[in-house]
């Protein structure tokens, strides 16, 4: 009895160490090569070669669907069975640590962006003036100065895109369509990450209406590729040494970019949860409950940096701000009511409407600008005189229109009743031709940074016992807006790296202040009766942003989160949707738009059957005509 109790035990070890030793032999060069986590293998259990290394790989994406990764992680659970800190566990620890270590690059990355777009700006614009107080605003050598300053930028901006074509624009488009599944050449590559960020450090300091907060989605995701899969084949680093290797697989390497593009938007608007409603309403094509904790926790730690590198100087006190574009502090004009009445909604409503038809004009009339690029400006060297040719005419613009307008207004008199940040945005009004004492009201919107400019049509309204003060005449507001507006459309495509968030929020905020302008023109007679032309502002600055990117939920909470009141959470909401809804009546978004003109394969989360799909189809909706045979027996 003992011997064949003997016998049976080492007939069962000897099976389960020949069991082992088999999944050994499968599994074991993707566990040293790919990592534990490549082992997509199909639903039959098959196996497929992947060149000459015989690395077992399938199209599933979940990996639990796979019945190697089953088998894989059921011998790795019979091995660590006596263990506390199993090998699963150390993989999402590992996890975990490269997602706080992606959030944190974010955050430096953001800041050094914002910082040196905001040093090339300043430096353009203290030459100005020291031109200006030289030889005055109607000297051409004025202008020459600006549009010096603005033209080196520019073909320093161009000259990143030419080292590197795939950093040019936004890549929200190309970040989308990896996330989907579609992988492009040099998309998550240091290199575009080197030449996207010092791009747009240019192309903002040359004075384009774009902004640098798009292209950080890009920016984090490339963070994140980067982070994740420990290698660079630029640089020729590679960490196969390390348990980096154990995430080079495309699951998760779409989840780390996915956290990083959230990351991305929380640091330009540090929104941390708008971030990861943007991955997951726009950008991630597959989305899990945990990949939701993992960008919560990236965009977290993204704002957190934030909060520390801003308020290093000051001993980590409280932060002023932080984002890389404010949009300053909102709060309630009288103490014990809200900004706006309740039945202004419906009028909330019918602004939504109007940026909506705003965004959708945009959008068409840029789709139609793409596709002429597509065809006509195809050389780089075309392309560099087009780009110049736009700043060109957008320095003219700035200089010009502030030049030719004939009003001087007077400074409004600061007294108590205003508050530090309206006294900062009375001292960045800016003279131009005026006197002393007098301020010039386009050049206070075009001669100023983009963040002071939106923040001016937010926060720039009457005070104290100034309440017949007029703060930016209707005239000078549409003037503003709409060749702000054309200029925007033309640029977005044109040879430098750059974003769309800013034009779509600045074209928003114009349009919503002109609408408050009109209403209280209507109601002369009356100083309460609407609320006041900044709130309306704000709201068309939500919309614009729907409008033109075709996001709701996201927007409605990144705008929330920046300006820090609730009461518009309502007027926000309702204005948001009102503009999505009407722009898709007629077109798509700019991402969008882009991934259908470049014929890039996007699988949709529904099928359009507004397209011609549906039930109807017949198999000649999908053949071809100039179909291809070979007849059995014909020589090859």
């Amino acid at each position: 009895g003992h011997s064949r109790e003997h016998g049976s035990s080492a007939v069962a070890a000897s099976s389960v160490g020949g069991l082992l030793r088999w999944l050994a032999s499968i599994l074991g060069q993707a566990w040293h090569g790919d990592g534990a986590g490549a082992w997509n293998g199909d639903d039959l259990g098959g196996y497929r070669s992947a060149g000459s290394q015989g690395i077992a790989t399938s199209h599933n994406y979940e990996a639990e669907e796979s019945v190697v990764w089953r088998a894989h992680h059921s011998a790795a659970a019979f091995l660590d069975r006596s263990k506390w800190f199993t090998h699963g566990k150390q993989r999402a620890l590992r996890r975990w640590l490269l997602t706080f270590l992606i959030g944190f690059c974010a955050g430096i990355l953001a800041l050094l962006i914002a910082y040196l777009s905001d040093a090339w700006t300043m430096l353009k614009f203290a030459a100005l003036r020291a031109a200006i107080a030289s030889h005055g605003a109607h000297s051409f050598l004025s202008f020459s100065v600006l549009l010096t300053i603005n033209t080196v930028f520019t073909l320093l901006a161009n000259a990143c895109s030419r080292v590197e074509p795939v950093a040019v624009g936004a890549g929200i488009a190309e970040i989308k369509l990896f996330l989907n599944g579609r992988s492009l050449a040099r998309i998550v590559r240091i290199k575009t990450l080197v030449c996207k960020a010092i791009g747009v450090t240019f192309a903002v300091g040359a004075g384009l209406p774009i902004g640098k907060e798009g292209p950080m989605v890009h920016n984090g995701a490339i963070l994140a590729a980067g982070i994740s899969q420990g290698k660079s084949t630029t640089w020729g680093f590679d960490t196969s040494f390390s348990k980096f290797q154990d995430f080079r697989n495309d699951r998760e390497k779409r989840d780390f970019v996915a956290c990083g593009a959230a990351a991305g938007v929380a640091a330009a608007f540090g929104a941390p949860i708008g971030g990861v409603l943007y991955s997951l309403e726009e950008g991630t094509s597959f989305w899990s409950t945990k990949l939701t904790w993992r960008t919560f926790f990236c965009a977290m730690m993204t704002v957190y940096t934030l909060y520390l590198m801003r308020t290093l100087s000051t001993g980590w006190s409280r932060p002023d701000q932080k984002a890389m574009f404010s949009f300053g502090q909102f709060y309630s004009l009288n103490e014990s009511t809200g900004n706006f009445s309740v039945w202004e909604i419906t009028l909330f409503v019918i602004v939504g409407i109007v940026v909506g038809l705003m965004g959708a004009v945009f959008n068409g009339a840029n789709e139609r600008l793409t596709k002429f690029r597509e065809r006509r400006i195809r050389t780089t060297n075309l392309q560099t005189a087009e780009v110049l040719l736009v700043s060109t005419v957008m320095t003219c613009l700035s200089y010009g229109l502030p030049l030719l307008w004939p009003h001087c207004v007077p400074l409004p008199e600061v007294d108590d009743t205003y508050t530090d940040q309206e006294r900062e945005l009375v001292e960045a009004l800016v003279p131009f031709q005026c006197d002393e004492g007098s301020y010039n009201e386009l050049a206070s919107l075009y001669l100023v940074e983009a963040d002071v400019a939106i923040k001016q049509l937010f926060h720039f309204y009457s005070r104290g016992a100034q309440e017949s003060y007029t703060t930016f005449s209707t005239s000078a507001l549409f003037l503003f807006w709409s060749s702000y507006v054309v200029m925007a459309c033309v640029t977005l495509g044109v040879s430098v790296p750059s974003g769309i968030f800013v034009p779509a929020l600045m074209s928003g905020a114009g349009l919503g202040r002109l609408m408050g302008h009109v209403l209280h023109f209507i109601d002369s007679s009356s100083t309460a009766f609407f609320a006041d032309a900044g709130t309306y502002a704000l709201v068309g600055a939500a919309a614009g942003l729907a409008s033109v990117c075709r996001i709701s939920i996201s927007a409605t909470v990144m705008l929330l989160e920046a300006t820090g009141d609730m009461q518009y959470v309502v007027p926000l909401m309702v204005a948001v949707m009102a503009a999505r809804w009407v722009g898709n009546l007629f077109n798509d978004s700019i991402p969008d738009m882009q991934i259908r003109i470049k014929s890039y394969p996007f699988l949709e989360p529904e099928l359009p059957i507004d397209k011609g799909f549906g039930a109807e189809m017949t198999a000649k909706n999908v053949m071809s005509r100039g179909c291809m045979a070979v007849r059995p027996g014909c020589p090859q």
